[in-house]
C-alpha cells in the first residue's frame, strides 16, 4: 500500500528496505482499516528519516500510545518543513493557502502537533490529579486532550480513558458542606456550592457515558457512573451498572474486584428497595385521606388524635 524510493542510480530498492514516503502515511492516516496495518509500521519502520518517523508516529497514534507517538512527533516536526522550501509560503505567496493545507506533508505536521499537544495536557491532567485537590486543572488540561483526540484518533480504548479520567475528575471535586456547616455558614448560603457540586456530578455522569460509547466493557466507568448515578438519587441505574460491571469481571481472574462489586450491588439494590417500601407506605397512607383533626392544635397529625 505504499511506494518505494528509488535507489541513487534509480534502482529501486529492495522490498526489505521499503520506507513509507509523508504521502503514503498520510493516506494510511485515511483508511479505515489502519490500525492492523499500523501494527506492521511500528515493527518494520526502522531508521530516522521524515518518512519513518512520520509512520511510526502515525501508527502509535492509532494505536494508542499516546507516549511513543509523542515521541516519533518530536522526531518528525525537527527535520526540516519541505514545504517551505519549495514553496514561497509568505503570505504574498501567489499559491493558495488552502493548497499548501491540503498537502499531505501539511497535514501530517498539523498532525504531529496536535499529537505533541494533547500529550502535553493529558501530563497536565495526570500531575494535577495525582496531586489531589487541583481538580479544576486536571478537568481542564483533560478537556483539552479530549478536544484535540476525539475526532483523529483510532484508539478507542485512549479516548475512553481520556473521558474516563475526565468524569474521575469532576466526581472528585467535593466542597466539604458538612465542614461549611460546622463554620457557621448559613443554609441559604449553601446553596451556590450544593448546585456546582451536583453541577460536577452530572458533568462526571456524560462523561462516564462518553467513555463507554468508546469502550463498553470499560468496567470503571460503569463503577463510577454508578457512583453518579446514586448521589444523584438514581439507585435503580446504579444498580444497573453495578449488575453490568459485575457481569464483566471474571471472579476466577480478579475475586476481589469481583467481590467488592457484588457487596455495592447488594448495597445499592437494598437502597432501591427501601426507598420503594418507603414510597409504597407513603402513597398508602396518601390514600388512606386525612387523620381526624385535633382539637387542641387543630392539625390531623396530632399526636393526641
Amino acid at each position: 500500500p505504499w511506494r518505494v524510493r528509488k535507489g541513487a542510480r534509480g534502482s529501486r530498492v529492495s522490498a526489505s528496505s521499503r520506507t513509507l514516503l509523508p504521502l503514503d502515511f498520510s493516506r494510511l492516516a485515511a483508511r479505515s482499516y489502519r490500525v492492523p496495518h499500523c501494527r506492521i509500521i511500528t515493527e518494520k519502520a526502522d531508521g530516522i528519516t521524515p518518512a519513518t518517523s512520520g509512520a511510526r508516529m502515525t501508527a502509535f497514534f492509532h494505536l494508542g500510545r499516546l507516549a511513543e507517538a509523542a515521541q516519533a512527533a518530536r522526531i518528525y516536526l525537527s527535520f526540516p518543513d519541505p514545504l517551505a522550501s519549495q514553496y514561497d509560503c509568505t503570505p504574498s505567496s501567489s499559491l493558495p493557502v488552502a493548497v499548501l493545507r491540503a498537502h499531505p506533508t501539511s497535514v501530517c505536521r498539523k498532525l504531529a502537533a496536535d499529537i505533541l499537544q494533547a500529550a502535553e495536557e493529558k501530563k497536565k491532567g495526570d500531575d494535577a490529579y495525582k496531586k489531589g485537590g487541583q481538580w479544576d486543572r486536571a478537568i481542564t488540561a483533560y478537556t483539552k486532550a479530549v478536544d484535540i483526540l476525539v475526532d483523529e484518533c483510532d484508539s478507542r480504548q485512549l479516548i475512553a480513558s481520556l473521558y474516563y479520567n475526565l468524569g474521575m475528575a469532576h466526581l472528585k471535586v467535593r466542597f466539604g458542606l458538612a465542614s461549611l456547616l460546622k463554620r457557621g455558614m448559613s443554609y441559604e448560603s449553601l446553596i451556590s456550592p450544593l448546585m456546582e457540586q451536583l453541577s460536577h456530578v452530572r458533568n462526571a455522569l456524560e462523561h462516564f457515558t462518553d467513555a463507554l460509547d468508546f469502550d463498553a466493557s470499560h468496567v470503571k466507568a460503569l463503577r463510577n457512573r454508578a457512583v453518579a448515578y446514586e448521589r444523584l438519587g438514581y439507585l435503580d441505574d446504579a444498580e444497573s451498572d453495578l449488575r453490568d460491571a459485575l457481569d464483566l469481571v471474571d471472579a476466577e481472574k480478579d475475586p476481589k474486584l469481583h467481590e467488592y462489586l457484588k457487596k455495592e450491588h447488594e448495597r445499592v439494590e437494598d437502597m432501591a428497595d427501601e426507598r420503594a417500601r418507603k414510597a409504597q407506605e407513603a402513597f398508602a397512607k396518601l390514600m388512606r385521606g386525612p387523620r381526624k383533626v385535633c382539637s387542641i392544635c387543630a392539625s390531623p397529625p396530632c399526636l393526641w388524635v
